[in-house]
């Protein structure tokens, strides 16, 4: 048996799961010793699964055999050698997109702090669809066709029409895909010999981007905010509060939200730390004192519910399952904007209101209490201040008061 329980002072159960099959050991503890067996024989039977599947004629993908292990086993098996030479056939055939897409994601998937969690699904999609062509073979008329596809919803399995905004981000995440295996010189084309040999190209780069057209418009008034804060305060999940309240005063995306940990709070300096954002950077948040005192009790009854003594490491709005994945919270959203009064859709723009709103909201309310745009951008975190002005909605009190201030006493 891979796995030993002890009783711990606490009276709780803490399971341990050793094996030379994988990387370090799997710790967790339980209230009951019934709960620690069930994950005990979970991640046993899944790892002897796992290894049957590695040896199975014909070969399993090496994704397929990540998605199908039990979530906590996934970071510790992908040193095996299954893993090493992904894509690539015992005869040194060239990659085809599949492998090179199921290459990338098993790096993606392993970045602690990686904020998009929309990567895999759309790269998913490029695999359904073209997977089964050469990389050599695919080229810019094959991106061009698969972003018709993506906004005209005509996908093999997913038929869902999207906007120019989102096929946009499909390309973008097959171009890192093809980035990720240039740059570090990861894939050759079939035939080479050297380190020096001709390396594929990115054919993403020279198809143009579709036009985004209006950017979103829709900020919360003040009335909208105060009833979505205690409409939150209500929610099912705890940490609702605190994750509305935080997009709300620090304008922070919702990845980046969510790949917070309980490590990246500076208590005494009222400060939060965002280690990657969507441009790649690195910010450092404001916490208003509502918020930190939230938070803090949430931080005291997480220490108290578990003995992991990784805890810091754990996801602030974490999953049900796992503490290192992210909680699933579209319901909680729909039903806080239920609550709060506040209709999906907007009948002033006709734009949905979307959890993005919030950061949208962010931007508008320091505009309208006077903060410049540099102070803005930087609060945001804009690389370009052509993004802030996007965000900063001058509303028609705000164009009256303008335009009072400066021109009152003509004529």
């Amino acid at each position: 048996m891979p796995y030993s329980i002890l009783k711990a002072p606490s009276n709780k159960f803490k399971i341990q799961f050793r094996s030379r099959h994988i990387q370090g050991s799997i710790n967790r503890t339980f209230p009951t010793y019934d709960e620690a067996v069930n994950l005990g024989n979970e991640l046993d039977e899944s790892l002897e699964k796992l290894i049957l599947g590695e040896k199975a004629i014909p070969a399993y993908p090496p994704q397929t055999l990540i998605d199908s292990v039990h979530p906590l086993l996934t970071s510790h098996i992908l040193h095996r050698p299954y893993f090493n030479d992904l894509g690539i056939d015992s005869n040194g055939n060239q990659l085809t997109l599949s492998h090179l897409i199921d290459n990338y994601l098993l790096w993606h998937n392993s970045q602690p702090d990686k904020t998009d969690y929309g990567v895999a699904p759309r790269l998913r999609w490029w695999r359904e669809n073209y997977g089964y062509i050469a990389i050599e073979s695919f080229t810019a008329i094959e991106v061009s066709e698969g972003i018709e596809k993506i906004i005209s919803g005509k996908g093999i399995s997913d038929k869902k029409p999207r906007t120019p905004q989102t096929s946009n981000r499909y390309k973008a995440n097959l171009s890192s895909v093809f980035t990720y295996a240039i740059k570090p010189k990861r894939v050759h084309i079939k035939g080479s010999h050297t380190p020096k040999a001709r390396l594929i190209s990115n054919p993403c780069r020279l198809v143009q981007g579709e036009p985004e057209g209006t950017p979103r418009r829709r900020s919360l008034t003040v009335s909208e905010q105060e009833r979505l804060i205690e409409a939150s305060k209500q929610s099912e999940w705890k940490p609702m509060y605190a994750l509305v309240l935080m997009a709300l005063t620090c304008g922070a995306r919702k990845g980046e939200l969510m790949g917070l940990r309980w490590k990246d709070i500076d208590w005494s300096n009222n400060t939060v730390f965002v280690l990657r954002t969507k441009n790649g950077d690195s910010k450092e948040m404001s916490i208003v004192p509502k918020l930190k005192d939230y938070l803090f009790r949430l931080w005291g009854s997480v220490k108290l519910s578990t003995n992991d003594i990784n805890v810091k490491e754990h996801l602030i709005f974490r999953g049900i399952v796992s503490p290192y994945r992210s909680f699933t919270m579209h319901k909680q959203w729909i039903k806080t904007l239920e609550r709060a009064e506040i209709e999906p859709l907007d009948d002033k723009y006709g734009e949905p209101i979307v959890f993005h709103s919030l950061r949208h909201t962010f931007c508008t309310t320091l505009h309208r209490n006077g903060e410049d745009l540099k102070t803005i951008q930087s609060l945001a975190g804009h690389r370009d201040i052509s993004t802030t002005l996007r965000y900063t909605h001058d509303d028609k009190d705000t164009k009256e008061k303008a335009i009072h201030n400066s021109f009152a006493n003509y004529g």
